[in-house]
C-alpha cells in the first residue's frame, strides 16, 4: 500500500448527516489503522438557546473554513467565537454546545474511527 493517497473531490462528495440543532456532520476519510477520521462539520445559523450539545469521547481539531462557529463549555464558562482560519482544539471529555450567528463550516480531524461519535 502506498504511503499517500488522493481522495478526489472528497469534500464536495461528503454526505452531511443531521446531528440535530442545526448541526450536520460528514466523515470524509479515515486513516489505514482507523485512529484518525477527517470530515466536514456544518452549523446552520441559530442561537445559543438552540445550540447543539455534544460530549466528546475523543480529541479533535476543527479548522473553520466558512463563517463563524461559537462554542461554549458550560462547566467552565469558557466560550469562543471561531472564524475563518481559526483552529479549535477540543479535548476528549469536553462537554460543549455549538451555535452560529451566521452559519459556519469546519474541516475536522478526530481521534476516532468513521461513524464513531
Amino acid at each position: 500500500m502506498p504511503g499517500i493517497a488522493l481522495l478526489t473531490n472528497a469534500a464536495a462528495n461528503c454526505k452531511l448527516d443531521d446531528v440535530t440543532c442545526g448541526g450536520f456532520l460528514g466523515d470524509i476519510a479515515t486513516s489505514a489503522n482507523s485512529t484518525l477520521t477527517a470530515g466536514i462539520y456544518h452549523q446552520t445559523k441559530n442561537t445559543e438557546e438552540e445550540a447543539l450539545k455534544f460530549k466528546y469521547k475523543y480529541d479533535e481539531f476543527k479548522l473553520i473554513i466558512e463563517g463563524t462557529i461559537c462554542i461554549k463549555e458550560p462547566s467552565t464558562g469558557t466560550q469562543i467565537e471561531a472564524k475563518v482560519g481559526d483552529v479549535v482544539n477540543i479535548s476528549k471529555g469536553a462537554d460543549l454546545v455549538f451555535w452560529s450567528p451566521e452559519g459556519g463550516k469546519a474541516y475536522f480531524v478526530g481521534n476516532r474511527g468513521v461513524g464513531e461519535l
